[in-house]
């Protein structure tokens, strides 16, 4: 992770939110699927076409993608 993602995890422990760190170049969606294991997202995907595709992917799926690109 980044500095500033590691100062936005420092600030979720602090708080006890639970979070999980996921790299969408290891994730996969099938079209329809809806069992996401997160009901809300926080995209920080760099590139613009990758952050576009992943929140769309994980909107489709029901999740909350706050910087949906």
């Amino acid at each position: 992770p980044s500095t500033t993602e590691k100062r936005l995890f420092d600030a979720l422990e602090r708080r006890g939110v639970r979070f999980d760190h996921v790299d969408t170049r290891t994730q996969w969606f099938e079209a329809g699927q809806r069992d996401l294991a997160w009901g809300l997202v926080l995209n920080r995907e760099i590139g613009q076409i990758r952050a576009a595709y992943a929140a769309r992917c994980l909107a489709a799926a029901g999740a909350m993608v706050v910087n949906n690109a």
